[in-house]
């Protein structure tokens, strides 16, 4: 019998050791006036309680409903070589820490009771951020569109930011400041005036930060698939399964070329070819290449023509074409440049009295925007 009841008396001290092994944070047992023991939740789990690193160097304690018989918590931690302890009672919100320091932290943390029970110590590690404004300049972006220089960012805590650049344009030097508190936003200007833009970011804190671009205006030669990038072809007729359409026209590849129908049904003159650039250029001088087997389809009289729309274009000048080299590359210099997106080359009669026209390759020499 006596064998019977200490094995049943080693059995619940087994099962008492399994809870108090469960992640589950108490009170030590207090002792009342009848001599009754009566265990104090302080947290459900000790994970229930989260500490989370955020930008600014703030740290958010996230609290689990407590017992009403919780008072307080004390939060210890060392901020540098500086021990600090604070106490917190307000349990209805998060509670936000500001530490001196940045990196990984360990709070311990310690319930108190209304009679000044305190619990063990629950020890919580977490890493907290820098300045959010030195995220959102680090990801600060400048690039061109056409002759625009745009500035973008990132502001996807929606915070209240000034943004001040600083460039040149027409009439000087100018500084110019925007509010912003979209996730997203960008500020663009001309890039026809000056070399460098300065922002400078002041986020909500007072802490003012700043980046820097330069750009410049470039003559590039556009003639390579890499530097045709972003184009698009269009052509007012293509014979079918001759030659690779009006894509041809911009590979960057000599041995692909455009033809207009030769057989079949042929359409009568002009013919044309229509290029839309990446973005808006100042174009200097462009490039004819011939078919690279036989040059007998070369334009010879034709229009070079611009579009603000890329649908209604006017005729910029005129040119006249001599060759019937296969493969040649025949250049022609714009009398003034002109600034566009759209080109229309309408070829209007043939060399050799043809009904047709056939090109490999329409090359660009432009003035275009180059942010560095």
């Amino acid at each position: 019998m006596n064998n019977i009841k200490l094995t049943l008396l080693a059995s619940i001290l087994f099962l008492l050791c399994i809870s108090c092994g469960k992640d589950t944070l108490v009170f030590p047992e207090k002792v009342d006036d009848n001599g009754s023991k009566e265990p104090i939740d302080v947290f459900v789990k000790p994970t229930d309680v989260k500490v989370v690193g955020d930008y600014n160097q703030i740290f958010i304690f996230q609290w689990p409903k407590f017992s009403d018989k919780m008072d307080k918590v004390k939060i210890t931690y060392e901020d540098g070589a500086v021990a600090k302890e604070i106490l917190v009672s307000d349990f209805s919100k998060n509670y936000e820490l500001i530490t001196e320091s940045l990196g990984e932290f360990e709070f311990k943390l310690v319930g108190i009771a209304k009679d000044g029970t305190e619990t063990a110590s629950v020890s919580k590690k977490a890493t907290n951020k820098g300045l959010y404004s030195a995220d959102v300049i680090r990801f600060l972006t400048a690039s061109s569109n056409g002759f625009n220089v745009d500035i973008k960012w990132q502001n996807s805590g929606a915070k209240n930011l000034s943004l001040t650049f600083s460039y040149t344009d027409a009439n000087g030097a100018k500084n110019e400041t925007i509010e912003s508190i979209s996730e997203s936003d960008v500020f663009s200007f001309s890039g026809l005036h000056g070399s460098r833009v300065s922002v400078e970011l002041k986020d909500e804190f007072g802490n003012v930060l700043s980046k820097s671009f330069t750009y410049s205006l470039l003559s590039s030669e556009l003639n390579t698939a890499a530097t045709k990038a972003g184009w698009t072809g269009a052509v007012s007729s293509n014979h079918e399964g001759d030659g690779g359409g009006a894509a041809a026209l911009i590979d960057g590849n000599p041995e692909t070329f455009w033809h207009s129908p030769w057989g079949g049904t042929i359409l009568p003159w002009p013919h044309s070819a229509t290029i839309t650039l990446n973005n808006v250029k100042r174009i200097t001088k462009f490039e004819l290449q011939l078919r690279h087997n036989n040059g007998t389809g070369a334009p010879r009289d034709f229009d070079f023509q611009t579009s603000a729309d890329g649908t209604n274009f006017t005729t910029v000048e005129s040119f006249v074409n001599t060759s019937t080299t296969a493969k040649a590359v025949i250049p022609y210099e714009l009398t003034n440049s002109v600034e566009t997106r759209y080109v229309r080359l309408l070829f209007k009669t043939s060399i050799n009295n043809l009904a047709f026209v056939s090109l490999a390759e329409i090359n660009f020499t432009a003035i275009q925007l180059e942010v560095d």
